[in-house]
């Protein structure tokens, strides 16, 4: 499927990198807001540095969600998206 492409490029690229892939930072979720929204909260308590979309319905949910927890996309955390 596409998520496990995606998830592999994830993985590949933190290996050529040299960053370690921590299985606890991976979330999947459906497309709604009211799915997006608590897995973006429980995340935020790890104290991310970005959030890496894996489509762009997804990342527009985790924009919405950092939005109205003020939080400044790029100035406090980065967003990436890719489709």
């Amino acid at each position: 499927s596409i998520t496990q492409e995606r998830l592999a490029g994830y993985r590949a690229a933190l290996e050529k990198y040299g960053l370690e892939y921590d299985e606890k930072l991976v979330r999947y979720t459906d497309f709604g807001q009211t799915d997006v929204g608590p897995v973006i909260n429980e995340l935020l308590t790890q104290a991310p540095d970005a959030f890496l979309a894996a489509s762009d319905r997804l990342a527009i949910d985790c924009l919405a969600t950092l939005k109205r927890r003020k939080i400044a996309i790029p100035e406090a955390i980065s967003l990436v998206a890719f489709t």
